[in-house]
């Protein structure tokens, strides 16, 4: 694994390069040379834990288990120590000219068959287009690369399309958020309907609210228990003085986007059960979040078509401030995860 502190000099990036080249369009379309991670049992727990999915089959409890499958939250932890990532975090991102940033504007999942402790992964990252738009900030550029997860069974295991939004605030300009959209938060008395349920069309019916979850308050310490676990090390999340030289959040460091959307797959997870599988999880970012801000999270269903039923999510302050929108297509498990002693 590269992990932090493992040399990055003469070690080449794809993303890098790209960076380099000003997202020239001639990158898009290239892929990077794969690279090998083991899914590790505590690496997995801990990553469960950081982002809200600690459920029984993802948490060791003894000699002779089966294997624990990993979160959504891992596919951060995987990409995170490849030298593709590595590299570009440690050179590109820390090495940002004052007044400009790169934030995160949202995360696809696309999770195909579970990822299991002691699975090899083959991890590749492909550039996609990029495209602009005029914003509160002037121009702004959208970026995006898919990381593709192979396991040693050649599964493609995963896909995660990772997008992000470059920023300019030239001579004096600090970071602003958009317009404020506001939505009001059901009750939390959740009929699971879906309980025992052996398909979409009779566990699920439009507009029904399939889960509300008022989060921990997203402190100091939850957020350095993330980037632990993820092993991310932006200092965009952790360094007063690179918050401040970059004109975004008075000096206040931003809660890291994968960590919002991950707490908002996990809560709408823990509330469907083991019987029901998040195969695709489409997230947007939609304002910045600032340490001690208490957050709530709920879903309710958009559609149900043949097997599966989506699933919209919300991310709201106290006031129903949006931060974060997703959509979640949700089918059974099936045969997809393990049948566990201990559900």
């Amino acid at each position: 694994m590269h992990y932090v502190g493992k040399e990055t000099a003469g070690v080449s990036s794809l993303l890098v390069d790209y960076a380099r080249s000003g997202r020239a369009d001639t990158f898009v379309g290239r892929t990077s040379e794969p690279y090998l991670i083991t899914a590790d049992p505590k690496s997995i727990e801990q990553v469960s834990y950081a982002s809200g999915a600690a459920r029984p089959w993802r948490l060791p409890t003894g000699a002779g288990r089966d294997p624990i499958e990993a979160p959504h939250a891992y596919l951060f932890y995987l990409y995170n120590n490849t030298s593709t990532y590595r590299v570009y975090e440690q050179t590109i991102i820390t090495g940002l000219p004052e007044g400009r940033a790169q934030l995160h504007a949202g995360d696809d999942f696309y999770y195909c068959q579970p990822i299991l402790s002691g699975d090899v992964l083959a991890i590749t990252a492909t550039i996609l287009p990029s495209y602009t738009r005029k914003g509160r900030h002037g121009e702004m550029r959208f970026y995006a690369d898919e990381w593709r997860m192979y396991n040693q069974r050649n599964q493609l295991a995963a896909r995660l399309v990772r997008k992000a939004v470059a920023l300019d605030f030239g001579a004096s300009g600090t970071l602003s958020s958009p317009d404020e959209g506001r939505v009001d938060i059901p009750a939390d008395d959740v009929a699971p309907s879906w309980i025992g349920a052996r398909n979409a069309p009779t566990a699920f019916a439009p507009g029904q609210v399939t889960h509300v979850k008022r989060h921990p308050t997203f402190d100091w310490m939850s957020m350095m228990g993330w980037l632990a676990a993820v092993d991310e090390y932006s200092p965009t999340h952790f360094d007063p003085d690179f918050a401040k030289a970059h004109r975004y959040g008075g000096g206040r460091n931003i809660v890291a986007g994968p960590q919002l959307a991950s707490s908002m797959v996990a809560a709408l997870e823990e509330s469907l059960g083991p019987a029901w599988w998040i195969g695709t999880y489409e997230n947007v970012q939609r304002r910045a979040v600032y340490p001690n801000e208490t957050l709530t999270s709920f879903s309710r269903v958009e559609d149900v078509s043949g097997e599966s039923a989506k699933i919209r999510l919300w991310l709201v302050d106290d006031q129903g401030v949006v931060k974060g929108t997703g959509i979640a297509v949700v089918e059974p498990a099936g045969t997809k995860r393990l049948p566990l002693r201990t559900w």
